[in-house]
């Protein structure tokens, strides 16, 4: 299938409301950015959308796509590009509504909704503040942190009075905002891309998705998988901190498994090759009250879950019954977790069956689907 062609400005002018997704951090293929967000807003025949980000594009896009340059690591020069970047794609395109989805955009989208009165959405994925306070932003020297976390939280009280629509991942982020449209869009995910998932529960491989590094409590994983004779650990995702994956291959040598970065069909695929998957956190506030994808991606998958005692896993595991809680964050209490669901293989059956149930009526996108166009339908009809 041909990637669809961008028209030109003429042509654009011509439609009812041109939708701009802008990102200059996170790759154009999110999985809420694109693959929620923008796959659904794709369907509506009242707008046209554009996504701008970097990154490999997505197999057969649903929208048409702006390829930008791939960020800095020297977060003050990711800070400037992202200025720069942002307002040659704005000029270049005008469009009826700007949705933003990093914090390095937000002085650029209070520019473009007090200067130009133009209606901008920001997408408030985490809670940025607290992970500053929390030390979560290693790149932030010590005696920083307090300063910027001020700075930030003083632009998003802006940000909260300006902008036209706030996007909270959770209800905890939402209730951190005031504006009058203030909407909760979670990280459910689309149960039809994970019908074909098959897990391998009678097989040994544990999968872990996310970021490599402390916060995901990635070394105390592979240490407690070191544990436990025969087991493997797949890993998918960006390496974020290359320090930790060296001595991941010392401690595991042919039993950890790089898939890197995965579409979702790679994902389904990594998924049906494993028995468990991970959802590990550090116990701090930000994650507290976090709602990560992963757990809905294998709740859909049916894969059943070992998952950290943070208080939205609590939660989760309580109700989907998918799963097991370790009694703790070392890597003795995720080896003894791992080996526990292990030797019990109808259990992880029947984990697996009430992670799909739940699912379809807990974890499905069309919930937070509905309100994100709903808002759409609001500010532009």
């Amino acid at each position: 299938m041909k990637r669809k062609t961008l028209p030109s400005n003429n042509e654009l002018k011509g439609l009812k409301v041109t939708v701009l997704h802008l990102t200059t951090v996170h790759p154009i293929s999110d999985v809420r950015i694109y693959q929620r967000e923008c796959r659904s807003i794709a369907t509506q025949q009242n707008y046209y959308l554009l996504l701008a980000g970097p990154g490999e594009h997505p197999s057969h896009p649903e929208c048409h796509l702006i390829s930008l340059p791939n960020p800095f690591h020297n977060r003050m020069l990711r800070f400037l590009q992202s200025q720069f970047v942002a307002i040659h794609v704005w000029l270049k395109y005008r469009p009826g509504l700007l949705h933003i989805h990093d914090p390095e955009l937000l002085l650029f989208g209070l520019f473009v909704s007090c200067v130009f009165k133009q209606k901008v959405i920001w997408d408030a994925h985490e809670d940025y503040v607290a992970q500053i306070l929390e030390g979560a932003k290693s790149w932030i020297p010590p005696s920083c942190k307090l300063f910027i976390a001020r700075l930030l939280k003083s632009l998003l009280e802006q940000v909260d009075r300006q902008f036209t629509a706030v996007i909270g991942a959770t209800e905890y982020i939402c209730s951190l905002y005031s504006n009058p449209n203030t909407v909760l869009v979670g990280n459910e995910t689309r149960i039809s891309d994970f019908e074909n998932a098959k897990p391998d529960l009678n097989g040994k491989q544990v999968l872990f998705i996310g970021a490599l590094n402390e916060q995901s409590l990635f070394l105390e994983v592979v240490k407690a998988v070191a544990e436990l004779e025969g087991v493997h650990l797949a890993v998918a995702g960006h390496r974020t901190n290359r320090d930790l994956w060296e001595p991941a291959k010392e401690i595991l040598g042919g039993r950890l498994i790089e898939l890197g970065y995965l579409s979702p069909e790679g994902l389904v695929e990594a998924i049906s090759k494993s028995a468990l998957g991970m959802v590990t956190y550090k116990p701090r506030e930000f994650h507290v009250t976090s709602s990560p994808t992963k757990f809905f991606e294998f709740a859909a998958a049916g894969l059943p879950i070992i998952a950290v005692p943070i208080e939205m896993n609590i939660s989760l595991i309580s109700n989907a019954k998918n799963g097991l809680l370790t009694d703790g964050f070392t890597s003795m209490d995720l080896a003894k977790a791992i080996s526990s669901a292990l030797s019990d293989r109808s259990q992880l059956r029947k984990w697996s069956s009430n992670g799909r149930i739940w699912s379809h009526s807990n974890g499905n996108w069309s919930l937070s689907e509905s309100r994100l166009l709903s808002v759409y339908s609001v500010l532009l009809n």
